[in-house]
């Protein structure tokens, strides 16, 4: 650009230069008064001191065409040069819009490549969307089912919690009724064994004074006599009768006591799983 403008200011200078020459080389001739003063003017500028001027001035104006002729030539090189650009410019337009159609395409493709998997991913964004509903639906049914289910077993649960109330109700009767009957049972069996004491205590008292009576006898009798060996056999027979006796009474008292003590034990045994039942 530079070097276009450089050339336009040399033609321009050139032109100019060319005017003033033709200007004061040829004469004009007017019809005015002051033709003759101008021809004067001219005829002064012919004059020898002025032709050493005009010399110098042709000389670099041959100079200027010298330059001006390196100038064409260097247009004529910057214009091939142009040309040959112009050219290669052509064929990298060429190449360029080669190389565009290649990535328009390969974008086609890719963007193709790339809506072809969203598209898949889509698809397999609505089948989890639709397995997330479906799993929802089934949450919302159980929990419907779980709700009514719920309310049946609070239902069940109240009704258990009625029914338990009333069997703590009868058992508490039952216990009432337990320990009412215990402790009529107790006091009859704390009077049997009283009477059994007594009955005891009585013969185990018959029992030594029958020893006391017999060792009295038979300190006093004759133990050589027949008479007194029947009296002795007769107070042994006594004697092991009333041992048999005292036997049988401490047997017969030891079956009521343990059948006072395993009534006992039945009796608590039902009053801790009444109690048991009762907390639960």
């Amino acid at each position: 650009m530079c070097l276009f403008i450089c050339i336009y200011f040399v033609f321009s200078f050139i032109n100019k230069i060319r005017r003033e020459y033709n200007f004061r080389k040829t004469p004009r001739i007017s019809e005015s008064p002051n033709a003759r003063t101008k021809e004067l003017s001219w005829e002064k500028a012919n004059s020898p001191e002025n032709q050493q001027e005009i010399n110098k001035v042709r000389e670099e104006l041959a100079r200027e065409k010298a330059n001006i002729s390196k100038y064409q030539l260097e247009i004529r090189k910057v214009k091939d040069e142009l040309s040959r650009e112009k050219a290669n410019n052509s064929t990298n337009r060429l190449e360029i819009y080669k190389v565009k159609e290649k990535l328009s395409s390969e974008k086609v493709n890719s963007n193709s490549k790339k809506l072809k998997l969203e598209n898949e991913e889509l698809l397999e964004w609505r089948v989890k969307c639709e397995e997330r509903e479906t799993r929802r639906a089934k949450k919302y049914n159980a929990i419907l089912g779980g709700k009514e289910s719920a309310e049946e077993g609070q239902a069940q649960l109240q009704r258990q919690l009625k029914e338990t109330n009333v069997q703590m109700q009868k058992m508490r009767e039952r216990l009432l009724q337990c320990n009412c009957k215990d402790a009529s049972e107790t006091a009859t069996l704390q009077t049997i064994t009283l009477q059994f004491q007594t009955e005891i205590f009585k013969m185990k008292k018959n029992n030594t004074r029958l020893h006391d009576h017999i060792k009295a006898l038979t300190s006093n009798v004759d133990i050589t006599s027949e008479e007194n060996k029947n009296l002795r056999q007769q107070l042994e027979t006594v004697r092991n009768q009333a041992k048999i006796s005292l036997v049988e009474k401490e047997r017969q008292l030891c079956d009521v006591l343990f059948r006072i003590e395993e009534e006992h034990s039945n009796h608590i045994e039902e009053v801790t799983k009444s109690q048991i039942e009762h907390q639960n």
